[in-house]
């Protein structure tokens, strides 16, 4: 019989090891275990020895790195993966999923407390959107072959887009044509999630179902979850669920006014201290070290 363990925070990181290993210590507590997927891209910039000796309380497991492309399914594939490890080792109360560049901005005292009051409730951010950028519906991101795998195929943001918009001029000229239309409706909202164990199993043994629908889509991974709540009965289950605010219904500050999403600075750190947010994402060292230092101070003192 397992162990129930509180909290498994699972990671997906890409750069920065300093600032990685800051994060999981703001993590390491007795009622955490912390599940850590590296790009396989970027794996070389990492020293897994010093990474696995970074916690003195929780477990930190490190998956099999696999290459994972922005915008593809294989970030889909990368969350499976992560709660598929998490979910076999043992049953916990909540699972969280975060970035290498998200930073907590409350004691982890306060944030189980939350789940505490909180115990049953899905953490899931819905959007209420039909239409995102470049005028495409949500299900067109998933009834139509995007070129994904090209997308990072140079490291160039110009590069990118032209392959976007080309992918974009397709897939309208493709529903013009009448070349393919779904009846299905999808749901869309943030990647990044709390939920309980019940979801994670569930959607673990959909695995398969979902990998497969989803396989040629384009930012799926703001798409798979939030549909696989309404079609599966655990909207009743998610808190807030008509809050589209993402600092509300997942208590995460991103801020996506300012950039794609914006880089938070020192010169935010008064904010950061005064909102009710539990991550805040993204931040980074090669940009702004002192807001991490900032923050680091800040929970020290709370």
């Amino acid at each position: 019989m397992r162990i129930c363990v509180m909290h498994a925070y699972l990671i997906m990181a890409h750069k920065n090891q300093d600032q990685l290993i800051r994060l999981i210590k703001q993590l390491d507590d007795k009622d955490n275990d912390i599940f850590l997927h590296i790009d396989k891209k970027s794996i070389d910039q990492f020293n897994i020895i010093a990474l696995k000796k970074c916690c003195t309380y929780s477990n930190i497991y490190i998956l099999q790195p696999i290459t994972v492309f922005w915008g593809s399914s294989t970030e889909v594939a990368c969350e499976l993966a992560l709660l598929r490890e998490a979910s076999s080792k043992k049953c916990y109360d909540y699972y969280h999923l975060i970035s290498g560049q998200d930073f907590p901005l409350k004691s982890q005292k306060v944030i189980h407390d939350f789940f505490k009051e909180n115990a049953g409730k899905e953490f899931v951010n819905f959007s209420g959107k039909n239409v995102t950028g470049f005028g495409i519906e949500i299900r067109d991101r998933v009834d139509y072959k995007w070129h994904t795998n090209l997308y990072d195929l140079f490291k160039s943001n110009l590069y990118r887009k032209i392959v976007m918009r080309l992918d974009v001029y397709m897939v309208k000229l493709k529903k013009k044509l009448c070349l393919k239309k779904s009846h299905k409706k999808y749901f869309h909202g943030a990647n990044w999630f709390d939920i309980t164990h019940d979801l994670a199993i569930d959607v673990v043994n959909n695995e398969d179902k979902i990998l497969n629908r989803y396989k040629d889509g384009f930012c799926v991974d703001e798409v798979f979850l939030q549909t696989f709540i309404i079609d599966h009965g655990y909207l009743d289950r998610v808190y807030d669920s008509n809050n589209a605010e993402i600092s509300k219904s997942i208590k995460r500050e991103i801020d996506w006014n300012r950039g794609n999403p914006y880089t938070w600075r020192y010169s935010d750190l008064n904010y950061l201290k005064s909102c009710s947010s539990f991550f805040v994402r993204k931040i980074d060292e090669d940009l702004d070290s002192r807001l991490i230092e900032g923050i680091e101070q800040f929970l020290k003192e709370s």
